[in-house]
């Protein structure tokens, strides 16, 4: 609908299309702002123009009064809102939050805070002043040097940047006047803890710390928090000295990091007479330590380290064989890291039963027909449960997907993807195809079926 008196404001004739056709002196959609030149009410003679009177921060209306613009107020919108300050009214600022109602917004949008208070928002207190209300007065020795409000205790509270119990320095990280600045560093990483930052990046290490980034260790201290120590006694063995960087530096006739090892030709105590040396009498497999006994590299055991540990076979040791776990209580280990079953148990771990045997220990005797092949073991029922790889009724074929000697080899195929269910794998990687299928993966029904599974039937007879 379009009403002249509303929708053009009075000042305009609606067309067929419900908009203003607005009248001599009027513009806008509604036909409520005036043209340039024309006042009030556009005849001639009232209260505003849209650019001198509202001063550009407002438009004219129709009865001649300013709407101003967000952010202004006043007749003539020359005024900033409630919360608005500065030439465009942008900053903003106000007494009850900016300034915590301790202080007013001035004209820049800053705080002017009432006596005691202090700071960018009125919650710090003036020096010699504490608590919440900065009601209480401090000690005189804790004036915060303006850079923190006294709390009850008569302690200073520094503001952000600043440290120290009269909040008289720059706090970690900070430097340079009012303590702005932000160190390129900072003490935990850059200084790695051992230091401080000051100036732009660089670090003040602390007592006995030393380097650019304060990594090197105090004499005699070592590791990356420097919390190991170097003695010669007890870190070289007393065969060697400490180094700067707390390494050892042994003396003539030892050698290791701690100097624990004869040279080539030394024996025992380093001094020309005792019971083995590294290379010889420790089998290779161990060290000869200082009072010329042998200390025994991992796997291996023995006063000459000449004897796998309890678990370990082979030349090496390298084998691992455990009677209780491997053999399950049922063999022993032999020195090939095998198991050795007692009777009537076999198998590689010792857990299935000799031929004519049954039942969880054994102890039963199975049927002279069910011999289950060395393959499997006989159960309580006089049938064959197959070991892995092997099926049958007798455990003496191999298990779909096994083939060869002891069916330890596995098929690239499988029965039921790649011979299509309807076939086994023969071979390596060969469909053998079930009775009336044919083709490479047996997909190829029987004469007169069809279907995925061929599981339609078609008679010329009757189909």
């Amino acid at each position: 609908r379009c009403d002249p008196d509303t929708t053009c404001s009075g000042k305009g004739r609606c067309l067929d299309d419900s908009s203003c056709e607005c009248y001599e002196g009027s513009t806008g959609s509604d036909c409520s702002i005036c043209d340039a030149g024309e006042m009030g009410q556009c005849d001639g003679g009232s209260l505003c123009t849209a650019t001198e009177d509202c001063s550009s921060n407002g438009r004219c209306l129709a009865d001649g009064t300013c709407e101003c613009y967000e952010g202004f107020e006043g007749e003539k919108c020359n005024m900033c809102s409630a919360t608005g300050y500065g030439a465009s009214c942008e900053q903003s600022c106000n007494s009850t939050t900016t300034c915590n109602g301790n202080g007013i917004c001035n004209d820049d949008a800053e705080c002017e805070c009432f006596y005691p208070f202090t700071g960018p928002d009125c919650i710090g207190c003036a020096d010699g002043r504490s608590g919440a209300g900065c009601e209480e007065e401090c000690s005189a020795e804790r004036d915060c040097s303006s850079n923190g409000r006294c709390l009850d205790d008569g302690k200073c509270e520094c503001y952000e940047g600043f440290a120290g119990e009269s909040c008289n320095k720059c706090a970690d990280g900070r430097y340079g006047e009012g303590c702005l600045e932000q160190h390129a560093c900072d003490w935990n990483t850059t200084c790695s803890s051992h230091g401080r930052c000051v100036g732009d990046g660089v670090c003040e290490c602390f007592d006995g710390f030393s380097g650019a980034d304060c990594t090197v260790c105090p004499s005699g201290e070592y590791g990356p928090e420097c919390e190991g120590r170097c003695d010669p006694d007890t870190t070289c063995s007393g065969k060697g000295r400490c180094l700067d960087d707390s390494s050892c530096e042994c003396y003539e006739g030892s050698t290791g990091s701690d100097c624990s090892i004869c040279d080539a030709g030394e024996m025992g105590q380093c001094d020309g007479g005792s019971l083995c040396t590294a290379t010889e009498d420790c089998s290779s497999n161990g060290r000869c330590l200082a009072d010329g006994t042998c200390e025994c590299y991992e796997g291996f055991e023995g006063e000459k380290c000449n004897m796998c540990s309890a678990t370990g076979y082979g030349a090496s040791c390298e084998q691992s064989c455990n009677s209780t776990t491997t053999c399950n209580g049922n063999g022993i280990c032999n020195d090939d890291a095998e198991c050795e079953c007692f009777y009537p148990f076999t198998g590689p771990d010792c857990i299935g039963c000799a031929d004519g045997r049954s039942g969880a220990g054994c102890e039963e005797e199975c049927s002279a027909e069910r011999d289950c092949s060395s393959n499997g073991r006989c159960l309580d029922d006089g049938k064959c449960e197959c070991y892995e790889g092997f099926a049958g009724e007798s455990c003496n074929k191999c298990a779909d997907g096994r083939y060869g000697e002891g069916c330890l080899e596995q098929h690239a195929c499988d029965w039921n993807t790649t011979c299509s269910s309807h076939g086994r794998c023969v071979g390596d990687g060969v469909c053998e195809c079930f009775d009336g299928f044919s083709g490479a993966d047996c997909t190829v029904c029987p004469s007169g079926e069809y279907g995925p599974e061929c599981e339609g039937r078609c008679d010329p007879d009757t189909t």
